[in-house]
Formats: C-alpha cells, structure tokens, sequence
C-alpha cells in the first residue's frame, strides 16, 4: 500500500457492488415501446452522487482524511446494444468508503431504497424488467486504536510517531475486526 513506509493508524472502509437494471429494448424511434436501461441506470448513479455531494457538505474537515467525507464513484458502466435501440440491459460498479468514524449502512440502505423503487417500476411496465444491486467486495474501516500493541511496536521500530488516516482500503480493517492487534 502506499503508506510511504510511515504508520498509519486508521483508514476507511470500502464496500462495492455491482448494479444492474434491465430494461425493454424497442427500436429508438419508438420509445414508447421499451425503456432504455441506461436511462434507469443514469437515475440510480445520480442518486449515488447526490449522496456523496451530500456525504461532502456534512464532513469533519478535521477528521484528518483526505478528502475528509466519505466518497462515492461509479468506475466502471457497461450496456447497450446499439446507437439506435434501448438498451436491454445496463450494468455499473460502485464504491463507497467511509472514515472509521462513520458508518456504511445508511448510505447503502439509501440507495438499496433507490434500487427497490426502479425494481418495482420496471417490474409494473415490463415483468421481465427490473432493477438489482449485488455485493462485489468489502472491508470495514480500521479504526484509530494508538495504544495497540502493533502500534506501538512499528512507532518504536520506525520513530514514525505521527498520526496518519488514509482513504485506501487495505484488510486492516478484517484484521481488527478480527480483533488482532493491527497497523499499517
């Protein structure tokens, strides 16, 4: 990890998942016949960066992250068929990372609301439509913990006796969780 070999005493979470929404494919010259599944895509991605414009505004700027909010990306987007059909289906990945001092769940819980409301709409104009978000990956965010003994052993080894938060994500987190004594 990019630690530039200095003790890091806290990172943040992550956790991804992948989001697909299925739509009705009709030829783009009739729209009223199907539903473009990048459209509904593009509704659910805007809601991810409403919550991290939001996540922005309410962050500690002492919290010693950088950035110090908890963010939210879309990396990766995939679908369509062609310029002139709606698409079928649209996939896309996500992530969010969260500093030690916050939590996940209601932002996942936020949007997983988002994703239930498209499913349910989909599903009432095409059964065979329908909105879905899978889990791809996560690990917990590693908490401040200064007077661990892993700590304190890599500040006496290194002399490094600064405090430092990062905004990648390592195991750490599973480490602790685990509840070994943890640094990075």
């Amino acid at each position: 990890e990019p630690s530039g070999m200095k003790v890091v005493s806290g990172q943040k979470g992550i956790v991804s998942h992948f989001v697909t929404v299925t739509g009705r494919e009709a030829h783009s010259s009739q729209t009223h016949l199907g539903y473009s599944a990048i459209e509904g895509a593009n509704r659910l991605m805007s809601e991810i960066y409403a919550m991290a414009a939001q996540a922005q505004a309410e962050a500690d700027p002492k919290s010693g992250y950088i950035p110090p909010w908890t963010t939210m990306t879309v990396g990766l987007v995939e679908g369509g068929t062609a310029l002139n059909i709606l698409a079928r289906q649209c996939e896309f990945v996500w992530d969010l990372r969260w500093p030690h001092t916050e939590e996940s769940a209601p932002y996942i819980a936020r949007f997983q609301a988002a994703v239930d409301r498209l499913d349910a709409e989909l599903k009432a104009r095409y059964p065979d439509g329908g909105a879905e978000m899978r889990l791809r990956g996560a690990s917990p965010a590693f908490a401040v913990t200064p007077d661990s003994p892993a700590e304190q052993l890599a500040r006496s080894l290194t002399g490094d006796n600064g405090l430092e938060v990062v905004s990648y994500a390592t195991e750490a987190g599973l480490f602790q969780a685990a509840g070994l004594a943890t640094v990075i």
